[in-house]
């Protein structure tokens, strides 16, 4: 009888018992530990009853037994379609998550889908089992490492990108990152980024992979010591992206920040009289009372479109420090004060009434206190010294000079800066950072494969991030997120894989196989690093599925699955 015939062919109860007599760890054999009782199991092809025998090892002192590495040995054909505690067949996770995942279909639709198939579930339900398509996929990535360590090999090694990202109210994710191939090496939850937790993963990774070619990281003190006590001989690359964002908080923060603070304020003050002097100017319209000439009629209508662009954002582009949108927002105003005065001259008085010139004025006089002398000395030393900013930046984004080019680049801009160091000794920030990580800033030059930033790693973070919002509807970032993390990242190491088809039976049988049932160490690895993750997190994650052995029921599998 074939497993369609099993699952599908009768209404009666299917009963389930593994063919396995002994236990994997310490071979002691196996006693009927409970019968389940009989549940129906959702599928795409309808409703499956069924019940199984459940066994546990007759060895108390087994590894087996112990309560942080507990393992039930389950009917390998009954976990072929479902999961314990579960009522939904594996076939629904597997179409739940290859296409939300892979096929970017968003949770709706796939309920949409469900719905129409007869499957009785809810919008929560289908989020549910997207997540645990992710542990599936996170498990599935981990067998994954022979096939980095051959494209490695290909390549005549790799460069590792390494840094921590995080979400809000998160611990940090420490990635590690092949640049060349774009495939993540390793990740580890950590509470911050000291030594000892980049000494571990990088250990870790060199035990795996050997040393890389060369190293890109931020200058974080943490990573820089692990670097140096793990792989004292590599290139070590520090990140471009970085250094400029901290050298440039450094030399602008101080005058930035008060206008920054000048800017809410006057936004916080000055919204209600833009609206109020707008209302004004719609009544004087609509008024036909009002005996407005031609010129004054021209004048307001320009009026009116000057305050909606004094209202309106200024686009903050990259940030601070490369971009200056509060710069920007102070350079409106002021702009917006001469456009004022100018039109002012082309009102009369007479030809407006009392509440509308009253509400102009107020304007006027908001503008000219914001427009002073202190504001215009901050704004022209922020020109000042972002005008070195942009040619230091500009100089290190020159990808075509080699790094001796370079090196004079800077050597000059530096000469042209100490003519000027003792009248604004802000400036003295720049040399004083160059000098500190200048034996750090130019191996990228020299080797083009050595990239000049470690962004590649926020980057596709924060994609999964965006593609999750997109795909489930869910803005914030949960508890299971900052658990599996770690290992969304990994993932996209195998999407290309399985990208063309769920139903292929090369992706149900690995699929399977490999998270289900996986070795004596991998289970006590597992166990071990599940633990150090709980204790990152506030809440109680949800029970992972069963671990089973792998080697004796592969090919039983592969089998079984080509015909479900």
């Amino acid at each position: 009888m074939n497993a369609n015939e099993i699952l599908y062919g009768s209404e009666n109860i299917n009963f389930f018992e593994t063919d396995m007599t002994n236990c994997t760890y310490c071979g002691y054999p196996l006693f009927n530990s409970y019968h389940t009782a009989a549940k129906s199991i959702k599928t795409l092809k309808g409703v499956v009853k069924a019940k199984h025998v459940v066994k546990e090892c007759t060895n108390k002192q087994c590894i087996s037994n112990k309560p942080e590495t507990k393992k039930y040995y389950y009917s390998e054909q009954f976990l072929s379609f479902t999961l314990p505690r579960c009522s939904i067949g594996i076939d629904i996770t597997l179409y739940t998550g290859f296409h939300m995942h892979i096929k970017s279909q968003s949770l709706d639709d796939v309920l949409k889908y469900l719905l129409q198939q007869g499957v009785q579930i809810n919008r929560s339900s289908v989020y549910r089992h997207y997540e645990r398509y992710l542990e599936f996929m996170a498990e599935l990535s981990q067998q994954n490492i022979d096939e980095i360590k051959k494209e490695i090999e290909k390549n005549g090694g790799y460069i590792l990108s390494i840094d921590a990202v995080y979400s809000i109210d998160s611990p940090s994710i420490l990635v590690c990152r092949d640049t060349i191939s774009g495939k993540a090496l390793k990740t580890k939850l950590i509470n911050s980024e000291d030594d000892e937790a980049v000494v571990e993963i990088l250990t870790e990774v060199k035990a795996m992979f050997g040393a890389p070619l060369a190293i890109v990281s931020d200058m974080g003190k943490g990573i820089s010591k692990g670097i140096l006590t793990i792989f004292p001989e590599v290139k070590h690359q520090y990140c471009h992206f970085h250094f400029l964002k901290n050298l440039g908080k450094e030399l602008l923060e101080d005058d930035y920040q008060v206008i920054q603070q000048k800017n809410n304020n006057f936004k916080k003050k000055n919204k209600k009289l833009v609206k109020n002097c707008q209302k004004n100017i719609d009544r004087a319209f609509n008024n036909p009372d009002e005996q407005l000439n031609q010129k004054t009629k021209e004048t307001l209508l320009i009026l009116q479109e000057g305050l909606i662009t004094f209202i309106s954002k200024v686009p903050s582009g990259s940030g601070f420090p490369y971009d200056l949108p509060a710069v920007n927002y102070s350079l409106k105003v002021i702009a917006t004060k001469i456009f004022f005065d100018e039109i002012l001259m082309n009102i009369s008085d007479k030809s407006l009434d009392s509440k509308l010139l009253s509400s102009i004025h107020e304007i006027q006089n908001a503008l000219n206190e914001y427009n002073s002398s202190d504001i215009q000395l901050r704004l022209e030393e922020i020109e000042l010294l972002y005008g070195y900013f942009v040619q230091l930046r500009s100089i290190l984004e020159n990808d075509d000079f080699s790094s001796n080019e370079i090196k004079n680049e800077i050597e000059s801009l530096l000469y042209l800066l100490a003519s000027q160091q003792n009248e604004h000794s802000k400036l003295q920030v720049i040399p004083a950072r160059l000098e500190k990580y200048w034996m750090n800033l130019f191996y990228c030059y020299d080797d083009k494969r050595i990239p000049r930033t470690n962004l590649d790693i926020e980057h596709s973070f924060n994609r999964l991030k965006r593609i999750k919002r997109k795909r489930t509807g869910v803005k914030i970032w949960p508890t299971y997120f900052t658990h599996e993390g770690k290992s969304l990242i990994q993932i996209e190491n195998i999407t290309d894989k399985y990208k063309d088809d769920y139903s292929d039976s090369r992706f149900i049988t690995d699929f399977t196989a490999k998270t289900l049932f996986v070795s004596k160490e991998q289970l006590e690895k597992q166990s071990m690093i599940r633990e150090l993750d709980k204790s990152f997190l506030k809440s109680n994650y949800h029970r992972k599925i069963p671990l089973l052995e792998a080697e004796s029921i592969y090919e039983k599998l592969a089998d079984k699955f080509s015909h479900i």
